[in-house]
């Protein structure tokens, strides 16, 4: 996780052997002030070898805002978080009852936005992995793959005005690709690195100039990418 997607974000990763079969806890929450203003998002984690649940009430504080209690009901696996513009954006695997899709949520002030998920109408298999980053202007930017019948497809993101825009294929259809990581270079452009039965590949995706980044943006006509092979 680079360091701009640390401030206002406190982890603490407590890992223990819970004798007895006690439940193991863990919170993904909210910190405000008396005022309900936003200060930090709380991730506590609580597991056992056996039992790495990840979200649920660990300490339940007026001052706590929670995301997702009962995401450990559902198994709903490890969020991704940056802040943006004053308050957090979360992405995590959800489960579906039929397999994994992304899932998001953030900060609204006075309390969370409804979950919701990435892709309205997900395609087959499991999203999983999502990495985020943010641009100089704030704006979050989302990689992450998918298991498409055993053979992986790395895909990437950004949120628009309200929505996240489709999903633009980043990997090479025919070439296994998981394990995606993100980041913005100084010119603007966006890097996702992934590992490949080859090696280590990536992909940088720039938007061409000219066109507005709003919720009628569209990826595949506003975008050149180049392939780099490591």
């Amino acid at each position: 996780m680079g360091t701009q997607r640390l401030w206002g974000i406190l982890v603490v990763a407590v890992c223990a052997m819970l004798a007895g079969g006690t439940a193991a806890r863990a919170e993904v929450a909210a910190e405000v002030d008396f005022e309900g203003k936003y200060l930090r998002t709380i991730v506590i984690s609580r597991a056992t070898i056996s039992d790495l649940n990840i979200w649920g009430v660990v300490l339940p504080r007026a001052n706590h805002v929670p995301l997702n209690p009962e995401g450990d009901l559902s198994r709903d696996l490890w969020p991704v978080i940056v802040e943006s513009n004053g308050g957090p954006f979360v992405v995590w695997s959800r489960f579906t009852g039929i397999d994994y899709d992304l899932a998001w949520s953030r900060w609204n002030g006075p309390g969370w936005r409804e979950v919701d998920w990435i892709e309205p109408m997900p395609r087959s298999g499991n999203d999983l992995d999502p990495d985020l980053t943010v641009d100089e202007t704030g704006r979050p930017h989302l990689a992450w793959w998918t298991d498409e019948g055993g053979l992986g497809r790395v895909y990437f993101s950004m949120y628009l005005d309200t929505r996240w825009m489709g999903a633009y294929g980043v990997s090479d259809p025919d070439t296994d690709s998981r394990d995606p990581r993100i980041t913005v270079n100084r010119d603007g452009s966006i890097t996702v690195e992934f590992t490949t039965p080859d090696g280590t590949r990536s992909k940088t995706i720039q938007i061409i100039s000219g066109h507005s980044i709003n919720d009628d943006f569209d990826p595949f006509n506003s975008m050149e990418s180049k392939n780099m092979k490591h």
